[in-house]
């Protein structure tokens, strides 16, 4: 696996670091052996070697056909990422090249149904910390409790008419914790080194969350077919 963009250049220490927890069966990004992200190096009842994914390698931003030309989808997905480039300012992408987890929390990996929906539930990670480490009410209610004791301040750069102006569904999102490297993908669900907050995403990055998400499920079935699992 390429775990370096591009796949050329000297492995960093990170790098390196992912490498030889996935040997020890380990997650690549916190190193905890009890960690969804754990997973093991064949699938379940097979023998069939589970492959480690960049980010290019799992979204087919890389894929070329027959002539070693792009493909249609490759083409695609990248035309959709430069469209949507971060706009910098205090959004937790400004200044990446990818939009996506450091090293070595950027593992991608094919899970079967019963592993993505383990790593998905909300037991394994506290929610409240994670939006404790990235700045970010812990629920809407403290939102709401602060601009009824003083209307006039900003919460998260939102004045209160801006707060009030928005559905049930985006005042969620603004307290939302994304997990960057998806944990149906084998991302972790424990390290703050793989969530962000949502609420402090550009415009841009938020709508491209979207479409990562739509891409990963499709990634997910097909790869899932293939292999037979």
């Amino acid at each position: 696996m390429p775990l370096i963009q591009g796949g050329t250049g000297p492995m960093t220490t990170q790098e390196a670091a992912a490498l030889a927890r996935l040997a020890n069966d380990e997650c690549p990004c916190c190193g905890g052996q009890g960690c969804p992200g754990a997973l093991p190096a064949t699938y379940p009842g097979t023998q069939t070697p589970r492959e480690p994914l960049s980010f290019a390698e799992y979204y087919r931003l890389d894929e070329v056909d027959a002539s070693g030309a792009p493909t249609a989808t490759a083409t695609e997905r990248a035309n959709t990422m430069s469209a949507l480039a971060c706009s910098g300012g205090s959004c937790p992408n400004a200044g990446k090249a990818i939009p996506k987890s450091d090293a070595p929390c950027d593992v991608y990996r094919v899970t079967t149904t019963d592993e993505s929906d383990n790593a998905e539930k909300n037991s394994h990670w506290d929610k409240n910390a994670h939006r404790d480490h990235h700045g970010v009410p812990r629920n809407k209610g403290s939102i709401e409790k602060a601009f009824k004791s003083d209307p006039r301040i900003t919460v998260m750069g939102m004045s209160k008419p801006q707060w009030d102006s928005k559905g049930v569904s985006q005042q969620n999102k603004v307290v939302q914790i994304d997990h960057t490297t998806p944990r149906a993908a084998g991302g972790c669900p424990k390290s703050t080194n793989n969530t962000q907050a949502h609420g402090m995403k550009c415009a841009n990055c938020a709508n491209l969350d979207t479409k990562l998400d739509s891409w990963s499920s499709v990634e997910l079935q097909t790869r899932r077919s293939a292999l037979g699992i």
